[in-house]
């Protein structure tokens, strides 16, 4: 679910949660270093706590990529669902492509014997990082992006679209939600495990939205979204009911857009005191958007004040504030809402201080030449 002017995408909280249950049990059983699993390994090459310890050591350590490489290529081949495969190679697949097409094929010949919904998960993320370039049409982008991924140049980044890579992405989207629902079938006698398949199948659904909307493909995300609506988790998901909102103006149904955007703010607590946050930044945005289109100015100044009645969260501290709507003010000639916007992002936020500081003296040349306060 994606908002194209405030947010990193995939980051909503099943996500999260899914990494947090993942995460914490493995962390527990870690050992120390490459002293203990190293030796253990040889001997016990299918233990999969010992080899997810192996991975996170030399995750984040460039010169010991070779054995990331290794402990990565012996996970595919013992454990083909585990998170670390991809969440510790994030880095790596971007910067070595061939590394990413080696891990990439060796885990689809593994899937091709022993198929799981976890492995088609693992596959889809991994196509998905290099399916589409990372948006760097700014300096400032570029320095967040390579700072967050911890990167040193573009180099090895991808520069156009993978079609072939976008096809993978969405396949296995498909194949790993398919699954989940047979496990649904197949455990019917058991609630819980039963409940987990279909916790999963929301899961797998929700980010295939999310890759539609990269691909501004609105008329296929508008469809899943429609098919999620139905389930009464999302319907108190912020990020869920943004995607559904944005996903139907992009499609042109504005009235359908502005009654699900509305219901963000009162379901968005990602904020740092559990609070409205950056899916509430972005929902007042396209809002605001919405109410130029109709000529609506003033409703659009509203808007955009809403924006910064918010709290800072990690998306809105990394990646920064929208100017788009902002910047259409201007145009219309309402400098002085853009003002008072500009500031208080500056003085509250962390935005992007070129981009920002640029628009507020727009902003003022143009309030000086109307006389307008």
């Amino acid at each position: 679910m994606n908002c194209q002017a405030a947010r990193v995408k995939p980051s909503h909280l099943l996500f999260m949660l899914g990494i947090l249950l993942t995460f914490v049990p493995t962390l527990l059983a870690a050992a120390p270093g490459p002293e203990k699993f190293e030796p253990y390994l040889r001997e016990h090459p299918d233990d999969e706590l010992q080899r997810e310890a192996a991975i996170r050591w030399y995750a984040w350590k460039p010169q010991y990529f070779e054995q990331l490489r290794h402990h990565t290529l012996e996970m595919v081949q013992h454990h083909r669902a585990n998170m670390q495969i991809y969440f510790k190679n994030g880095t790596e697949f971007l910067a070595r492509p061939d590394y990413h097409a080696e891990v990439l094929r060796r885990l689809e010949e593994r899937v091709k014997t022993k198929p799981s919904h976890g492995a088609y998960w693992m596959l889809a993320l991994i196509c998905q990082r290099r399916a589409v370039p990372p948006d760097l049409n700014t300096e400032a982008k570029k320095r967040r992006f390579l700072s967050y991924h911890m990167l040193e140049s573009e180099v090895g980044l991808p520069k156009q679209i993978d079609p072939l890579l976008v096809d993978k992405t969405i396949e296995y989207f498909k194949k790993a939600g398919a699954l989940a629902i047979e496990d649904e079938s197949r455990h019917r006698g058991d609630s819980l495990l039963a409940e987990d398949a279909r916790w999963h199948q929301n899961f797998y659904a929700r980010q295939l939205v999310d890759f539609y909307t990269r691909l501004k493909r609105d008329g296929e995300a508008l469809r899943l979204c429609q098919t999620l609506a139905e389930r009464k988790e999302n319907l108190s998901d912020a990020e869920f009911l943004l995607t559904y909102g944005e996903s139907q103006y992009a499609s042109g149904h504005r009235e359908d857009a502005e009654k699900w955007l509305a219901r963000v703010r009162p379901n968005d607590h990602e904020g740092f005191q559990h609070g409205p946050a950056h899916a509430t930044v972005a929902a007042e945005t396209t809002l605001g958007l919405i109410a130029i289109d109709r000529g609506d100015l003033a409703k659009a100044a509203e808007n955009l004040d809403a924006s910064t009645k918010v709290q800072k969260c990690c998306h809105n501290t990394t990646v920064g504030f929208p100017t788009v709507l902002a910047a259409k003010l201007v145009e219309k000639g309402r400098p002085a809402p853009v003002v008072r916007y500009c500031e208080t992002v500056l003085r509250d936020f962390t935005p992007d201080q070129d981009a920002f500081k640029a628009l507020l003296e727009k902003a003022k040349a143009a309030q000086q030449k109307t006389g307008k306060h």
